[in-house]
């Protein structure tokens, strides 16, 4: 796992600087994608040199969909707790 998140940021960085438009799994604001709003939430990016650029809607099994919204529901619930 470290090794893979390793080998991410490494893109990550790479692509920032190089503004090599590179898609990556990345923690975005999402306004309305897939169905949530107002959090942050891993999902593919289009990543260049102004940060992320896009973000990319990829279609979703029913079941794929399910988890996602449960988990940024649970998310929700935390940060509210929380009072963040």
């Amino acid at each position: 796992m470290a090794v893979e998140s390793s080998r991410i940021s490494r893109h990550a960085a790479v692509g920032h600087a190089q503004d090599k438009k590179k898609i990556l799994p990345c923690c975005a604001f999402l306004e309305g994608e897939y169905g949530i709003k107002g959090l942050f939430v891993g999902v593919p990016v289009n990543l260049g040199r102004r940060g992320v650029e896009a973000i990319l809607e990829l279609k979703l099994s029913a079941d794929e969909t399910a988890a996602l919204q449960r988990s940024a529901a649970a998310a929700k619930e935390l940060i509210d707790k929380l009072k963040l």
